[in-house]
């Protein structure tokens, strides 16, 4: 399975950017995308961001995915969460050019990682379909608040 780093300036806020991009834009449901990354700051508040790219095939309007994070000390959080990807009408939210259409949600805001060392947020879609055609990638971003 392919994989794209995006490396940010020191500048930026941003303390962890991945996209992964689903085989043949087909998510099956036993495959759990997984982001692995590391804390060094305990102190500073975060939010957490989940990204999609969809096809015009996507056949839904919305996403649910089932999100777990795990600490450095093995503890783990899970959470579900819903996301709309297109309006009642039919339309597709987002940006989007040649039938693919990004978008960019918050999963967390003002979070803080308590344990430095490597954190990992597994992420996997939880429609019905076992084979969930029509979704070109997932991201992941760790943005430090000002």
């Amino acid at each position: 399975m392919p994989v794209l780093l995006v490396f940010v300036a020191c500048s930026s806020n941003t303390m962890y950017h991945e996209n992964k991009m689903v085989d043949k834009t087909v998510w099956h449901a036993d495959s759990i995308l997984t982001f692995r990354f590391d804390v060094s700051d305990t102190v500073s508040l975060c939010d957490i961001n989940i990204s999609t790219r969809n096809l015009e095939a996507y056949p839904y309007s919305n996403i649910w995915f089932f999100v777990k994070i795990t600490a450095p000390d093995s503890s783990m959080v899970s959470d579900t969460v819903e996301y709309q990807l297109a309006e009642a009408s039919g339309k597709w939210l987002g940006t989007g050019t040649g039938g693919l259409y990004s978008n960019e949600f918050n999963f967390l805001q003002n979070v803080y990682f308590p344990i430095k060392g490597a954190y990992s947020i597994a992420i996997k879609h939880g429609m019905r379909n076992k084979s969930l055609k029509g979704i070109s990638d997932i991201g992941l971003s760790v943005e430090k608040k000002n």
